[in-house]
């Protein structure tokens, strides 16, 4: 297994709200080989709720 132990990475996050079911199970994989996860979530990710899910949910899962 590949290992990220003391890396940082940056995430960005848009509002493609659609594409969310993808993106989050790659930031779970990238912490748990390790790495430190920093966020960066446009305003529309952190405001705005959608047919695919409240930004509020989105914001927990992050």
């Amino acid at each position: 297994m590949t290992t990220l132990k003391g890396k940082v990475i940056g995430f960005g996050l848009t509002g493609s709200h659609c594409t969310y079911h993808e993106v989050f199970p790659i930031m779970q994989q990238l912490v748990d080989k390790g790495a430190t996860v920093i966020p960066i979530l446009s305003y529309t990710v952190q405001k705005t709720d959608t047919r695919f899910g409240d930004a509020e949910d989105h914001l927990k899962k992050v």
